[in-house]
């Protein structure tokens, strides 16, 4: 398990109880932990837009976006978000 202060563990934990929050509520906790830490930071949840997922990354939010449920449901999504970001 990671280590994480007291602080930034209650942060990360309570995304998980937010499921109807929308979009921005894992975006903008990935943008308060990614100062306080020395690890890459992963944000998940709703980013299927690739278009939203590219400009999460470009502005320094997060260093990475996870892809699940539209990756599920369409397994081109890789290629439709290159082509969507030219």
């Amino acid at each position: 398990m990671a280590y994480f202060p007291e602080q930034l563990r209650t942060v990360v934990r309570s995304s998980f109880f937010a499921p109807n929050a929308g979009i921005q509520n894992g975006v903008y906790l990935a943008a308060a932990v990614k100062p306080a830490v020395k690890v890459p930071v992963l944000v998940t949840g709703g980013l299927g837009d690739p278009v939203l997922a590219n400009a999460v990354i470009a502005e320094g939010k997060a260093d990475l976006v996870g892809i699940g449920r539209a990756l599920l449901a369409d397994p081109e999504w890789a290629r439709k978000a290159k082509a969507a970001l030219g």
